[in-house]
């Protein structure tokens, strides 16, 4: 239940310019799949490569071949013991997965002096409950949205403005994932869930270094450093969405730290300690007073990411009025697979759905539909090619012409996420997508021709379903060791090329935390 009090509250400075509802009628079940990081020889040597081939600046198509070998979701779902019964680590949403719900989609105005902010809100109800009435404005049954429903706020973007041949055009500026704050999905069967976001993977990297020292609970025998911050609490706190992404994630923090370590470099001074101080800087999560609705439900006096009906209608007493409801109403339990088996299918379908989600935020897409493949035969001689198109595309404004970008959009999915959906080309896949921002991202994909699977993903709760969250400390252990000896690598290659003399490495040998292989799914 949202904080009714603050609904009371009539001098906010939220202006709403729209909100839009749409019904959506029941999922499959959702689950934990964090990311696991595997530190192999081949994933050091690619690593080490990358830092000194592109100098820190790495193409998204050379770290996609590297996070298939170093980073990805679990090949299976979290799991949990009950009563010597081991079952996957479900996410709870209010009342359950199967149940009618609106998805909304919220843009707000802020001023503050002369400057005017623009916010997209997103997230999803805890019900469908409206009344009908027998008003009908523009061919449209009128209804009546029940006060205390409680919206749960899944994500918020900053929203600015280009102009294109004189067209006004929104982009996207920075989209923010908001964990806990009273979301009901982030509640994960009472579990302690941690954050694995790039500032907290290269804090507990530094820290995990020094023996008998750890910054995550539940390790018995060894110092624990206070580690509050990385837990989802219901306080709201942010990450940036596009960290859902493990080639995003993985890159942000290697150019990061390659940044500093050559800028220290550089300056004849070379500290290890702030090496890391600046990396962590440079990788730090947003604070939600980056954001106006969750400052303004905090200065209101609440401390969550959620609110109800009646909230909005004391801060705008024109909502109803701007408020639009579209019946979507398909049921998608009926075309989705469920998402706790344990096939690379689903693995890749859920990294494909945080891919696809990044790429729509980089260049501000509203929906975007493709099929991409390897598996193309030419030349009569069985020689295979990759192959992408883009059968659909749109922005957040009509009649705005992305022909342009096309041919550069194909080009980075076949070579981004076709280069980790084929494990770095080793491996035939055949995916076709069809995504809208904030609402479903329908998958149907197949590796090496076999039965095509279908998903559908719930990007609305993107920010629950998040592989940044985890409730397992070994898996934060295993990932902020291996984070460790990434920054390690990154600062023994750094300090080689520029000739200092004296560096022993910061945290070790990158070659101590090496493991046989790329199996994340036994790591629990």
């Amino acid at each position: 239940m949202a904080n009714t009090f603050i609904g009371s509250h009539r001098n906010s400075p939220i202006i709403v310019d729209y909100l839009n509802l749409i019904k959506v009628a029941g999922y499959q079940d959702q689950f934990l799949r964090p990311n696991v990081t595997t530190m192999t020889g081949v994933a050091a040597a690619e690593i080490g490569n990358m830092i000194r081939d592109f100098n820190g600046k790495i193409p998204g198509s050379v770290i996609a071949k590297t996070t298939a070998n170093f980073i990805m979701p679990s090949s299976r779902p979290e799991t949990l013991a009950f009563a010597d019964n081991v079952v996957p680590n479900s996410v709870s949403i209010p009342f359950g997965w199967n149940e009618d719900r609106f998805v909304f989609m919220m843009q707000i105005r802020t001023t503050s002096g002369n400057i005017e902010t623009t916010e997209l809100v997103t997230g999803y109800t805890d019900r469908f409950d409206v009344a009908h009435t027998n008003r009908y404005v523009q061919n449209t049954e009128d209804v009546i949205i029940a006060p205390d429903t409680t919206f749960y706020i899944n994500s918020v973007s900053t929203i600015g403005t280009r102009y294109l041949n004189n067209i006004a055009v929104p982009v996207i500026k920075d989209s923010f994932a908001v964990f806990g704050g009273g979301l009901g999905a982030g509640t994960y069967n009472s579990q302690n869930a941690l954050k694995m976001t790039p500032m907290n993977l290269i804090q507990s990297g530094k820290i995990n270094s020094v023996d008998g020292i750890t910054d995550v609970p539940d390790n018995s025998g060894v110092t624990t450093i206070r580690s509050d911050y990385k837990s989802v609490s219901n306080y709201p706190t942010l990450s940036y969405r596009k960290f859902n992404s493990p080639t995003a994630l993985t890159s942000k923090i290697i150019e990061s730290y390659t940044d500093q370590a050559k800028l220290f470099a550089n300056s004849g001074s070379y500290s290890s300690d702030d090496v890391y101080n600046q990396a962590r800087g440079a990788c730090a999560d947003p604070s939600i007073t980056q954001t106006k609705i969750l400052t303004s439900i905090s200065t209101m006096g609440g401390s969550s990411s959620t609110f109800d009906y009646k909230w909005l209608q004391a801060i705008d007493p024109h909502i109803d009025e701007k408020t639009d409801v579209f019946d979507g109403g398909y049921h998608t339990t009926e075309y989705s697979a469920p998402w706790d088996a344990p096939t690379l299918e689903t693995q890749m379908a859920l990294v494909a759905s945080n891919m696809v989600t990044t790429l729509m935020l980089n260049y501000s897409l509203r929906m975007l539909e493709f099929s991409s493949t390897n598996m193309v035969v030419h030349g009569g001689f069985g020689v295979s090619s990759s192959s992408t198109m883009i059968s659909n595309i749109a922005g957040f404004v009509e009649n705005i012409n992305f022909n342009n970008i096309i041919g550069s959009l194909e080009n980075i999915i076949g070579e981004e996420l076709g280069m980790v959906l084929s494990q770095g080309g080793e491996l035939g896949y055949s995916i076709h997508v069809s995504a809208e921002m904030n609402a479903d991202i329908n998958i149907t994909i197949s590796f090496e021709g076999k039965p095509e699977e279908i998903y559908i993903f719930p990007s609305f709760a993107d920010s629950a379903l998040s592989p940044m969250i985890t409730t397992n400390t070994k898996t934060y252990r295993n990932n902020s060791r291996d984070i460790g000896a990434v920054m390690d690598l990154v600062e023994e290659t750094v300090i080689s090329s520029s000739g200092i003399t004296g560096y022993t490495g910061g945290m070790g040998d990158v070659f101590d935390h090496m493991q046989s292989g790329h199996n994340p799914g036994n790591v629990y």
